[in-house]
């Protein structure tokens, strides 16, 4: 994984980075938003509705 931004439901930066080489808990499928492929953020209260592109995390 490199660093990567978080995005909101409609595929906007909420201006908050992963950075590399750090844990990231995510939902099992991907959710397509604007014809790009995301994961949705498994984490709670601080990042309840936020999405990284899949292509940061893995090999579609």
């Amino acid at each position: 994984m490199h660093t990567a931004i978080l995005y909101n439901d409609k595929g906007k930066s909420l201006g908050k980075k992963y950075y590399s080489y750090r844990k990231v808990s995510v939902l099992p499928n991907t959710v397509d938003i604007n014809g790009s492929e995301y994961y949705k953020l498994a984490l709670g209260d601080d990042y309840n509705e936020a999405y990284i592109k899949a292509s940061n995390i893995s090999v579609l």
